[in-house]
């Protein structure tokens, strides 16, 4: 396979190369570049002007972009702006997103903590600058403590068409559920001059400080460079504090003919793992003895973009990116007393090393009314020492090889169509079968295949007229379990892990339709519905049992179960949002969505509901949100809810003058203390009472000081 590969690249490069130069071209002795749309072939609409919505409209990547959408994917597309942001105050990436439509975000607890899951239950895929991120332990970290100040936009692009962005195939996904969608975050990138200078402080002895400084001149030459630091005391005895140090560098030249992007982020930091405290409680921590962190956390995102232009319609992509994610996972148990052995238990160093390289190399045909785009990605990824809850069980070497092709048309003045296609083949140099529970001493697999995951999408849209734009979308995934997860037998009524289960290929039908509809400045409305029919759907049965059924000993004697089930899962996503003056615009969204009387449909809120103003008027911005979430279940072992809460953020500027802006916000303002995550099971050897909640710190609030020079 790797000869194979070495062989079709150069191959790939050659075609792309030679129908570049021939099919498209307008002379020999000129190459031009193509005047395309901002993202694809449909003409630009009418600005909203609608400082609290943002859809796929709003998304702006070029149509030759693999990062680019089709027009279908428009109305299921989220995106946030850096104004936004600005006005939001966001505690962090994951405040943001937790307010996005049909978002799940689940975190607090002590080694497993934030988990982002959409439309009940699908795995979402993280792209920083282009860089495919893998959605581990490290890189929750990594994604809390991103500086807010440094992005750009967040785009939640979440439907059945896009599979040139990246795999469907996920690394440490044992039970072969396959990326639904993706978080595509970019930072910054100056259009003109910036400098910028912020100073924040806040309860919890909270401080930050940034700065921006960047450029664009005539000849498409651009850099941006950008520094954040942040700490938190956090709340007195609750053992979530925090801290990072983040570095932003940038350099493009675009021209007539190429695009370079060069860009490199560094993150240096740490973080408490909050502990949990006694059901019923918000005043006594569960277990005062145990005390974890993750310090350091680390994160290195280092990524280059190439684009030749060949002809009016035609270029070439490179991209090669690399990410490092490191940190060090620490438990003081303070004497803590082994009931089994009768010893105090011995503090946790638990290494966490990845690193994942990847390269991409995509060809873009583009006409008056389609865009053509064929293309390559490699990813391989690295764990010299193990997972969480699995450290010491390294090395991890793995690597998925995808190809892929897409197509758009439009026909006509009102409609547009497109489809795609892709495969990932998933490939283990080295690695050992110890994802979700496999015993003590867990089996190694050496150079194997686990098999193809694959999809095929259609999707249209079509402009009714100048209200109403209909959307449909419908696609096929079809990815392999791995094949080391165990089972789940009874055996006279107890839980057994099943060693020898086999676990068919999990494959999904969707179906997603929408509706836009444009009335008045002051109201306009976005509505999907979305209907998954899941086959092979693998969920937890039991957690943390040995061998024999009984609860384990320790972690290393612990065992998830999987069963797998027929599931389908339905709901609808609706916006309503507009300018109710010139100065004031908002947007609420509500969210529901079931998988009927499956176990796994009661790990999700069934309902959730975001309501946002927004306010800017001469020296006065600010802006209001309101989150609900409904109960849910954290595990399928678990029989407590959590959930069912209400939030309220709110900020509020002032611009002193052309180069000061004073700004006051605060989070959770009405100092809500709910908990997202809540375990029911105690290990029989530990002596701390780790039954009850992790409950939110409540109200966070603070001041910021911007200043332009």
């Amino acid at each position: 396979m790797k000869d194979v590969n070495r062989k079709l690249l150069p191959l790939m490069l050659g075609i792309s190369l030679s129908i570049g130069g021939t099919v498209y071209a307008d002379s020999p002795e000129s190459v031009t570049q193509v005047e395309l749309p901002a993202q694809t072939i449909v003409g630009e609409k009418e600005n909203k002007d609608n400082a609290a919505y943002h859809d796929g409209s709003d998304y702006k990547e070029p149509a030759y972009s693999r990062l680019s959408i089709p027009e279908s994917s428009k109305a299921g597309t989220e995106v946030i702006t850096h104004e936004q942001i600005e006005r939001m105050h966001p505690h962090s990436v994951l405040d943001i997103l937790q307010r996005a439509m049909g978002i799940s975000y689940t975190y607090q607890g002590v080694k497993v903590r934030e988990t982002l899951q959409d439309r009940g239950g699908d795995n979402l895929g993280l792209i920083i600058d282009g860089s495919y991120i893998v959605y581990s332990q490290q890189a929750r970290g990594m994604l809390s403590n991103l500086p807010v100040s440094m992005i750009d936009s967040i785009a939640i692009v979440r439907d059945s068409t896009i599979l040139t962005m990246g795999p469907i195939e996920a690394f440490k996904s044992p039970t072969g559920a396959p990326n639904q969608g993706f978080v595509v975050i970019k930072t910054l990138k100056s259009t003109k001059q910036t400098r910028n200078l912020s100073i924040s402080t806040g309860n919890f002895s909270t401080n930050g400080q940034s700065i921006h400084i960047g450029d664009k001149d005539a000849n498409g030459l651009s850099y941006d460079f950008a520094y954040a630091h942040k700490s938190s005391a956090g709340k007195s005895g609750w053992n979530n504090d925090y801290a990072y140090n983040a570095a932003l560098f940038k350099i493009g030249k675009e021209s007539k003919t190429t695009d370079n992007e060069l860009s490199f982020y560094y993150n240096d930091g740490m973080s408490g793992s909050q502990m949990g405290f006694v059901r019923g409680s918000t005043s006594v921590i569960a277990d005062p003895d145990y005390v974890a962190k993750y310090d350091p956390v680390k994160a290195a995102i280092l990524g280059y973009t190439f684009y030749k232009h060949w002809s009016n319609g035609s270029t070439t992509g490179l991209s090669l990116n690399y990410n490092k994610l490191n940190g060090l996972f620490v438990a003081k148990h303070n004497g803590i007393m082994n009931n089994t052995t009768g010893k105090v238990f011995t503090d946790e160093y638990n290494q966490e090393d990845e690193s994942v390289y990847e390269g991409n190399l995509w060809q873009a045909w583009q006409t008056k009314n389609s865009v053509t785009k064929i293309g390559l990605q490699a990813l391989k990824w690295k764990s010299p020492e193990g997972a969480i809850y699995f450290y010491g069980f390294g090395p991890f070497d793995e690597q998925i090889y995808s190809a892929y092709a897409s197509y758009q048309q439009k026909v006509g003045k009102k409609l547009t169509w497109d489809g795609a296609m892709r495969i990932d083949r998933h490939h283990v140099t080295d690695s050992a079968q110890k994802y979700s529970g496999a015993g003590s001493n867990p089996k190694r697999i050496h150079d194997e295949w686990l098999g193809s995951a694959k999809s095929i999408a259609l999707g249209a849209a079509y402009q009714a007229n100048d209200t109403y734009e209909l959307f449909a979308r419908t696609s096929y995934t079809e990815t392999p379990p791995n094949s080391y997860i165990v089972g789940d037998r009874l055996v006279n009524g107890k839980h057994v892990p099943d060693l020898n289960a086999k676990f068919a290929d999990d494959k999904r039908l969707k179906y997603e339709i929408g509706v836009t509809a444009h009335y008045t400045p002051a109201f306009n409305a976005s509505l999907t519905g979305f209907y998954y029919d899941i086959k092979n759907d693998k969920s937890a049965v039991q957690q943390g049992i040995d061998v024999n059924g009984n609860a384990a000993k320790s972690a290393i004697d612990s065992y998830t179960t999987y069963a797998q089930s027929d599931v389908k899962r339905k709901g609808l996503e609706l916006s309503l949002h507009g300018m109710i003056n010139k100065y004031l615009s908002y947007n609420t969204g509500y969210t529901y969505f079931t998988a009927g009387n499956n176990p796994s449909s009661a790990l999700v809120p069934h309902s959730q509901y975001t309501a946002s103003l927004m306010y800017d008027k001469g020296d006065y911005s600010g802006s209001l949100s309101l989150l609900h979430v409904g109960n849910f279940k954290n595990a399928l072992t678990d029989t407590t809810n959590v959930g069912d809460f209400t939030t309220l953020n709110a900020s509020l500027s002032k611009k002193i003058n052309d180069n000061l802006t004073v700004s006051i916000f605060g989070d959770n303002i009405t100092n809500q203390h709910y908990a997202t995550n809540h375990r029911d099971v105690d290990r029989p050897d530990f002596t701390g009472a780790v039954k009850g909640y992790w409950y939110n710190e409540g109200a966070v609030y603070g001041i910021q000081f911007d200043y332009n020079f």
